[in-house]
């Protein structure tokens, strides 16, 4: 019995596993979950559709659509959609509670191909097709660059749809799950004229707003021809380009049939515009006198932009737009800490780029959250991002044309002071005449009587202007020859060029003759050598080539001036070619003694002299070059233009000649310098050269103008400098010597 009963416990557990089989096998795919529908509600313009898609859960790229119809869906998910797969089906199912029929648009995004099948009521298929590589005029709604797909949908009917989404490029294949994230929305016809004829409206007003700054920053460059107006018009085109290119007007009045140029257009004008950007940032701020790291920094960041539009035209997408995603912000962040450092640097302009950036930041980090999805859909994004890239660009203008306002306003400063001054000059002129007028009526009788007195005395006076005009002539004449002396004492230009190279002088005195003399030598000069001159060791060490200069600034002006600058040359040409002495503080030690004694300033206790510049130039290994230099109460100053170094010797508080009461002896100071080091020697005429305000240029000002002009050619340099020199004095009298010698070591 017991085992009778076993059995039957046994072939019951049997029966029930099999019905329990047989009904998962019947009934299953009649509860496989079928997608929500989508009901096309009259207050609703817009809609999310991936709550609403689902996809074959075996996609293969050989389905056809009777074969698909049949296949078990299951809900969208993002993270499963595969970039290695070319082909992928969704379904969607629509349903219109209407009274009418309704259009209802779908945005398919950048996705090559996409073939929807429309389930008709005969059980047969609809076949419509449209993709991002569809010629426009192949596409049944020919707007923008993001096709669309249309359907119409009855009352009260509802509509099955098979999408296929195919990938001709591997871009698109990577852009997939991007596009079903991003752009593939739904919209009701009201929806579809809200969403893109009306904000077109807006967009169109903010790109004329756009033409016009390009036009008119062309005008401006064709006037000016500046290079900060022609990359801010290269930066100013790119942009229009990309988003002209991004809302599809490109290809629908340009390129109606070849959508992939548009593509490339679309792709290389995004790196163009960051390379445009970067390279007007870099001019604007003047990065390389301000922050010369930054500069480098951002020289990089071109470079990658480039790259970008090389890895676009080669066909590499992935790593093209992975670069692109990263070097956008970066660079944004880069140039606007480059704009705040030279803002605080003192380069004031800057605050115009700063707000210009710091505005477009704004809204490029909200549309960058949107697309991420890192926050919801923000209406009206785009157009928001328009307005921020439309202020930056007008605030770009409006800084540009704020620099040449002030220029013009500098000018026409001038040209009204200097009418003010000649009318000034016409009416004093005018009220003496009057005067004058006057005075002669009132002793017009008394002159009459005087005739024949005023005659006699016209006689002498003809004679005394004789005399007077024959000793001006004899004394000028007398200058004149001086300056000849002077000049023959001073080195010729073709001397200074054979021994510097590369170099220009300002020499501006102020009278006929000169107190500021400069002076170079050349000379060939052994290595120390531990064996004492003409010693029984027969030694011959090799020569080494040593270039020695000065720029000096005697007591006085005119003409004592310049018997102390001859003197000073005379002397130093003893000292060197004569008593061979050859390093700096030795030459200056001994110009001061020698100075002493010619003035005889032990028995006349006179403080004449000079205060000086003196350095030499040794060439060394690998392009470096050794300066030695001394300074008699006057500083050396140098500049390495290609990476911006600055520096500054400070010469010993020490005149030459004069009796002191604390005579220490001069130093030598040593530095290395790169080839293309530009040495700057100088007296203290320029600095001290008043406006007609009485302010000085200042020594401060002085090196921070040959900062800024460094990076020019010494012909350009110089060109600037005095014109700066010009632009500060104005009407006022030049009130000392002046001279500025600069070297540019290596040539």
């Amino acid at each position: 019995m017991k085992e009778n009963k076993i059995l039957q416990n046994k072939l019951l557990f049997f029966h029930l596993f099999f019905l329990i089989l047989f009904y998962f096998l019947t009934f299953s795919p009649l509860l496989a979950k079928e997608p929500p529908i989508l009901r096309l509600l009259p207050q609703q313009e817009a809609y999310e559709l991936a709550p609403y898609l689902y996809q074959v859960s075996d996609s293969e790229q050989d389905y056809y659509i009777h074969e698909v119809s049949k296949k078990n869906f299951k809900p969208l998910l993002f993270k499963e959609i595969d970039r290695n797969k070319t082909v992928h089906w969704l379904k969607l199912i629509l349903y219109n509670p209407l009274e009418e029929s309704q259009d209802f648009y779908i945005s398919i995004g950048f996705i090559d191909e996409v073939t929807a099948y429309l389930l008709l009521p005969s059980g047969n298929f609809q076949e419509k097709k449209v993709g991002s590589l569809t010629p426009l005029s192949e596409r049944e709604v020919k707007i923008g660059s993001s096709p669309f797909l249309k359907f119409t949908i009855n009352a009260h009917k509802t509509q099955v749809i098979y999408l296929k989404l195919h990938s001709q490029t591997e871009l698109s294949a990577q852009d997939v799950r991007y596009s079903l994230k991003r752009w593939f929305k739904g919209y009701t016809d009201e929806g579809f004229r809200n969403q893109f004829y009306r904000q077109r409206s807006y967009k169109n007003f903010l790109y004329g707003a756009m033409l016009m700054m390009l036009l008119y920053n062309l005008i401006v460059y064709v006037t000016l021809r500046e290079k900060d107006h022609l990359y801010y018009l290269l930066y100013n085109f790119f942009i229009f380009l990309y988003l002209f290119s991004n809302s599809g007007y490109i290809l629908e009045f340009i390129l109606y049939n070849y959508p992939r140029i548009d593509l490339g257009i679309w792709l290389i004008s995004g790196a163009g515009t960051l390379f445009c950007f970067l390279l007007f940032g870099k001019h604007y701020l003047q990065t390389q006198i301000f922050v010369p790291l930054w500069h480098q920094i951002i020289k990089a960041l071109q470079g990658i932009s480039l790259l970008i539009a090389l890895l676009f035209i080669l066909r590499f997408w992935n790593i093209g737009m992975i670069l692109n995603m990263i070097a956008l912000p970066i660079s944004l962040l880069t140039i606007l800490i480059a704009a705040i450092v030279c803002y605080m640097r003192g380069y004031k302009i800057a605050k115009y780029f700063i707000i210009a950036n710091f505005i477009f930041v704004i809204s490029f980090t909200l549309y960058s959250l949107e697309v991420l999805a890192l926050i919801k859909n923000v209406k009206y994004l785009d157009i928001l991002v328009l307005i921020g890239i439309t202020i930056k660009l007008a605030i770009f203008s409006y800084s540009l044309a704020e620099r040449v306002r002030n220029s013009r306003l500098a000018l026409l400063k001038q040209e009204k002071e200097k009418q003010i001054l000649v009318e000034r000059q016409n009416q004093e002129l005018e009220q003496k005449v009057e005067e004058r007028t006057l005075a002669l009526q009132q002793s017009n009788q008394a002159l009459l009587q005087q005739q024949q007195q005023i005659e006699q005395q016209k006689d002498e006076i003809s004679y005394q202007k004789s005399t007077l005009q024959n000793q001006y002539r004899q004394i000028t004449d007398s200058l004149r020859y001086a300056e000849t002396i002077q000049q023959a004492i001073l080195p010729t230009s073709e001397k200074m060029r054979e021994i510097l190279h590369d170099f220009f002088l300002i020499y501006r005195p102020k009278d006929i003759v000169s107190g500021d003399f400069y002076w170079c030598q050349q000379v060939q000069t052994a290595p120390k050598s531990i064996f004492p001159r003409r010693s029984p060791i027969e030694f011959s060490p090799k020569e080494i080539e040593k270039k020695l200069i000065a720029v000096a600034d005697c007591t006085g002006h005119g003409v004592p001036g310049a018997f102390m600058s001859m003197i000073g040359a005379t002397l130093l040409n003893e000292i060197v070619n004569l008593e061979h002495i050859y390093e700096p503080h030795h030459i200056l030690e001994t110009l001061h003694l020698r100075v002493q004694i010619a003035l005889k300033q032990s028995e006349r206790a006179n403080a004449d002299g000079m205060d000086l510049t003196f350095c030499t130039i040794e060439a060394k290994e690998n392009d470096l070059f050794l300066v030695e230099f001394t300074g008699a109460k006057r500083n050396l100053f140098w500049v390495h233009y290609p990476t911006g170094e600055i520096g500054k010797l400070a010469g010993d508080k020490k005149s030459i000649g004069g009796m002191q009461k604390k005579d220490k002896a001069f130093t030598k100071q040593e530095i290395l310098v790169k080839k293309e080091t530009i040495l700057y020697l100088f007296t203290d005429g320029f600095a001290d050269q008043a406006n007609e305000k009485g302010q000085k240029f200042g020594t401060l000002a002085l090196e921070h103008l040959l900062a800024q002009q460094a990076h020019l050619p010494l012909a350009e340099q110089k060109e600037k400098i005095e014109n700066a020199l010009i632009a500060h004095q104005g009407e006022t009298q030049q009130r000392d010597d002046i001279t500025l010698m600069a070297i540019k070591v290596g040539h």
